[in-house]
């Protein structure tokens, strides 16, 4: 399985008016830039583009390879593919054809070392 994501959030507010900082959009963490910890970047925008390949080696298990790439940034004008934060990893995960009931992922490639994810929950 070869699978694509990608996000953006903008915040739109009104000039001279503020939105609260812990509720500006983030990336990090497991769904967003996974060599990072979660809600390491925040800001009022930001982006997030992920690639993954999935490999089944078994009937309940596929292990998988991933590249994630992620801006926040002030204004929404400077949101692009220039200074991307970026990762990349592999992982495991077991469940059904349907349905992932354990995920165990390390992301590396950030300035923060490696990062493990293990997640009880279904998969995108």
């Amino acid at each position: 399985v070869l699978l694509g994501r990608a996000g953006a959030s903008f915040v739109n507010n009104n000039p001279g008016q503020r939105v609260p900082f812990y509720v500006y959009p983030y990336v990090g963490g497991f769904t967003t830039l996974r060599s990072y910890t979660e809600f390491r970047f925040r800001e009022e925008n930001s982006l997030f583009l992920s690639g993954e390949y999935r490999l089944g080696v078994h009937k309940y298990v596929q292990v998988l390879g991933f590249v994630d790439a992620a801006k926040v940034a002030h204004d929404w004008q400077d949101i692009d593919f220039s200074d991307l934060q970026t990762g990349y990893g592999w992982g495991v995960r077991a469940g059904t054809e349907r349905r992932t009931f354990i995920s165990l992922e390390m992301g590396m490639g950030g300035d923060e070392g490696r990062r493990w994810f293990i997640k009880f929950m279904p998969s995108w």
